[in-house]
Order: C-alpha cells, then structure tokens, then sequence
C-alpha cells in the first residue's frame, strides 16, 4: 500500500506506439541480447568481464562455468571447461547436458562436481 493506506496505481507497459525510440549504436552502450526488458549498460559491463575480474581476484588456476543465454557465451568461452543447458544458447563449441529444464541442471551440478573431483 501507498504512504496515504491506498494501492499504488497500476503502471502499464511502454511499447512502441508511445514514441519510446533506443539507439543501440550510442557509443560506448549496448543492449543486451535476450533481455525480456530493454536495458542500456555500459559497453564494459559483460559477463566475461566479471568473470575475469572473479578470477583475477580468487586467482583461481582452473574455471568452469555455465549458462543458458547469449549473454552467457563470452563467459563460457572464456573458461577451462563450460556447459550449457539444452535449452540454452545453443552455442557452437560449448558442451551442452542431454536434458532440458531442471534435469539440466542436475546434470550441470555433476559436470561441476566432476570438475571439483568430488
């Protein structure tokens, strides 16, 4: 409830039609791929980036890592060992589980197991 013990006022979704306009090109910005809503970050702010930076901090000799979206690849890419879901990305290169869903990810939580050597 509101300050004043009324319910807020329902906000409605922007589209299109109400003249929003986002300039993908604006230097030194991005939209990520595969966001259900828009987001403008700065161009630095990726995945791989924290996932370097993590690793430069942990100084962690091995990495494995998995993801399910295209924002998800460059980390993969980037570490010793990756898997993604089958319903992922679908990324060329990068193992993927046999199964889809939540029994994708028991299988990711064996490959990092597996890894771990546990």
């Amino acid at each position: 409830m509101g300050r004043s013990g009324t319910l807020p006022k329902r906000r409605r979704r922007l589209s299109a039609s109400d003249g929003i306009q986002i300039w993908p090109g604006r230097p030194g910005r991005r939209l990520p791929k595969g966001k259900p809503k828009g987001r403008n970050v700065a161009a630095q702010i990726t995945n791989e980036a924290a996932a370097a930076e993590t690793i430069t901090r942990l100084g962690a000799p091995r990495t494995i890592t998995s993801g399910d979206r295209h924002l998800d690849v460059g980390m993969m890419r980037r570490a010793d060992e990756a898997i993604q879901p089958a319903h992922g990305a679908g990324a060329a290169g990068i193992r993927q589980t046999a199964r889809a869903g939540v029994l994708a990810g028991e299988d990711v939580i064996a490959e990092f197991r597996r890894f771990a050597g546990r």
